[in-house]
C-alpha cells in the first residue's frame, strides 16, 4: 500500500484584516492554493488514490479540494485526530483500523503531525514538511517502522 503524507499549502496568517482568526479557520493564500495544485498534479500523474482525507481545518481541505477536482469520483472523509495538536502513534492506529483495504491513500493534514506520521511510519527522525510537501510511503502494513520513503515532491513555495 502507498500512504502519501502532504502537508497544506500556504494559508494565511493569524492575523487578517486586523482581525485575529482561529487556526482552524485559516484559508489557503493563493499561492497556497497553487501549491496545493502542483502537488495534486503531480501525485495524480503518478500514483492512483482510492481514498482521500483531510483533517478538518480549512487550509488542509482546501488543499484536499485540489485532488478532488481532478479526481471528483474518489472517495473523500474528514478526520479529526490529524489536527496541528494529535499524537501521531495514536493517529496511525486509527488511519491502519479505518483503512484497511485502501491501496493508495492520500492524508492532507499539518505540521508538526505529518512529520511525525511520516517518521514514525518509516522509523526516522522527524523532518520539517515544506508548504504542499508530499512524501509517498510504501507498506505492507500502516505501523510504526514498516514503512519505506519512496518519494518526495515540494511545490514551488515562492510567488
Amino acid at each position: 500500500m502507498k500512504i502519501i503524507l502532504i502537508r497544506h499549502g500556504e494559508a494565511e496568517s493569524f492575523r487578517v484584516f486586523d482581525k485575529k482568526v482561529a487556526d482552524k479557520n485559516r484559508k489557503l493564500t493563493p499561492l497556497g492554493h497553487k501549491q496545493a495544485n502542483e502537488t495534486a498534479s503531480y501525485i495524480l500523474n503518478v500514483y492512483q488514490p482510492d481514498m482521500l482525507v483531510s483533517s478538518p481545518y480549512v487550509r488542509a481541505m482546501q488543499t484536499l479540494e485540489s485532488f478532488t477536482e481532478l479526481m471528483p469520483h474518489t472517495r473523500v472523509k474528514t478526520l479529526d485526530y490529524i489536527t496541528p495538536a494529535d499524537d501521531a502513534k495514536i493517529a496511525i492506529k486509527k488511519i491502519s483500523d479505518e483503512f484497511e483495504g485502501v491501496n493508495c491513500l492520500v492524508v492532507v493534514c499539518h505540521m508538526p503531525i505529518v512529520a511525525n506520521i511520516a517518521a514514525t511510519l518509516v522509523g526516522d527522525w522527524a523532518e520539517d514538511y515544506c508548504l504542499a510537501e508530499a512524501r509517498v510511503i510504501d507498506t505492507e502494513v500502516i505501523a510504526a517502522d514498516l514503512g519505506t520513503l519512496v518519494e518526495k515532491f515540494i511545490p514551488n513555495q515562492y510567488e
